[in-house]
């Protein structure tokens, strides 16, 4: 085109948080599904399906400490979601505002992503060997839901181990059946034999009911 063009290139802050919303909503779903399973009605006495399970509630309480926890190590204001505008309720479900992310963003954008995303390596210690790593709560998200999702995970683990236990069912299950049978023909052999004795004496009795008893002679 002849006509002179303006591009004006600006940073767009809304996919963030839509990101961040997405996050909030995901747990919160996440906690809605985990309380229906681990539920209890008194008054109907009706268990949810995974009442109890430590695995469940392992899983929900190292989330919820990843979400709710400060992250160690950052030097910037910004150290948990709290202070991202996330917060918690006394139910466990988070809620978002907006406005304050945004504002984060302004004041420390790179505090912000640290936060979320990065992971650093800190200063070693004068008397440490090793750099410790300073985890985002991505990572650590990420690590917890690899640790469960992954093809060795524990979810995986778990489910080997229900698969196991059914498998050991099925061949009790199997082995006792084939007792029972086994018991079944050996009774009704007895029986059989049984009932050829009670024959055998029912025959004999008709005989000995049809003797005819002679008469005694008298002497002289």
């Amino acid at each position: 085109s002849d006509e002179q063009t303006t591009l004006t290139i600006e940073r767009d802050d809304s996919s963030l948080s839509e990101g961040l919303q997405a996050l909030v909503d995901a747990y919160n779903s996440l906690r809605d599904k985990a309380d229906q399973y681990d539920s209890y009605d008194s008054e109907s006495l009706q268990k949810g399906t995974l009442y109890g399970n430590a695995n469940l509630r392992s899983f929900v309480s190292e989330l919820t400490r990843i979400v709710t926890q400060d992250v160690d190590g950052l030097s910037g204001p910004y150290r948990s979601l709290q202070d991202l505008g996330v917060s918690i309720d006394g139910e466990g479900r988070l809620s978002f505002e907006a406005e304050v992310f945004t504002e984060a963003l302004a004041v420390d954008r790179e505090g912000v992503e640290a936060l979320l995303s990065a992971t650093l390596e800190e200063e070693p210690a004068e008397s440490a060997g090793e750099t410790p790593v300073v985890e985002g709560l991505g990572p650590r998200l990420d690590s917890l839901l690899e640790g469960w999702l992954s093809p060795e995970g524990r979810l995986q683990t778990i489910q080997d181990g229900i698969t196991d236990r059914l498998q050991r069912n099925d061949d009790s299950i199997a082995a006792l059946q084939t007792r029972i049978q086994a018991e079944r023909e050996r009774l009704l052999r007895e029986f059989y034999v049984m009932e050829q004795t009670l024959a055998r004496l029912q025959s004999q009795s008709n005989a000995l009911a049809g003797l005819v008893v002679l008469p005694q002679s008298s002497a002289g």
